[in-house]
């Protein structure tokens, strides 16, 4: 009988710790479920922004190319080959500046001071160097790189909450420069210029690249085909990034004024030619 007794007792108390044990996993396991299942319901409401999301930064060379095709065009210290004979013009404002092309599309410079700037606090305070890593905050490069090279898959209920924390913040990021139709993200260095491609310019009306120095200066150069117009090549693209050059720092108002000046030149330099008899 007592032996019967004891036999109860250590069944309830092996029933009772297993409990407590199969109690305390849930809990645990259960807010890093619920906190990986809200962070993807937040950044992946489709099926293109999970592939969008997804993609990793695939390593290309540029090639330079030799023909010359279009003026040498530029701001905010940056200069370039534009990549078609067809130069309309140009329009900016203080932080960016559009070159016009009738054939193709529009190419646009934009002068970043920050990356994400609506994370700055993040970069600055010790506590978002504490999530993001020291290696990814420490530079401006370090940190889009960082972003993406961050996907869906990297959240994991086995992880720590700090690491699905971090995940969560660059997958955030991502979704900036990423939509639910980018195709290839493509990762390059050229010269002092080193970057990221974001768009596969075959099967997309918009490519944006972002170049970095190695200061702590960067640009974003976007590429958008005109509806209706010749598609913009990646060679279009590679004639933009193999001329790129330190120039003059002008403002945005002096640089379309400039390149309105030239237009208007080769135009009626253009005219004259067609005019003279063979």
């Amino acid at each position: 009988m007592s032996e019967s007794l004891s036999s109860r007792r250590v069944l309830i108390i092996v029933v009772a710790v297993g409990g407590s044990l199969l109690l305390a996993t849930g809990l645990f396991f259960g807010q890093r479920i619920y906190l990986v299942y809200s962070v993807e319901r937040a950044l992946v409401k489709t099926a293109g922004d999970k592939a969008a999301l997804s993609l990793l930064p695939q390593r290309r060379e540029i090639r330079r190319e030799s023909a010359r095709s279009g003026p040498t065009v530029g701001c905010f210290g940056y200069g370039f080959e534009f990549p078609w004979p067809d130069l309309e013009g140009a329009r900016g404002v203080k932080s960016f500046i559009g070159f016009r092309s009738h054939s193709h599309g529009s190419i646009m410079l934009f002068k970043r001071a920050t990356f994400g700037a609506t994370f700055d606090p993040l970069r600055v305070e010790a506590d978002g160097r504490k999530v993001l890593g020291q290696q990814s905050t420490a530079s401006e490069f370090a940190l889009e790189e960082a972003v993406l090279n961050a996907t869906p898959m990297q959240l994991s209920v086995l992880s720590p909450t700090r690491d699905t924390v971090r995940i969560a913040i660059l997958l955030t990021m991502k979704k900036g420069l990423v939509s639910s139709h980018t195709m290839a993200i493509y990762s390059f260095e050229m010269n002092d210029w080193r970057g990221f491609q974001i768009g596969e310019p075959s099967s997309e009306e918009t490519v944006q690249v972002e170049i970095f120095d190695a200061q702590t200066n960067s640009i974003q150069i976007t590429f958008t085909r005109r509806p209706g117009s010749e598609p913009i090549l990646q060679s279009h693209i590679d004639k933009v990034l193999s001329t790129l050059h330190a120039a003059e720092p002008l403002g945005a108002a002096d640089c379309v004024q400039r390149t309105e000046a030239a237009t208007v030149g080769a135009t009626s330099h253009a005219t004259r030619s067609s005019a003279d008899p063979l």
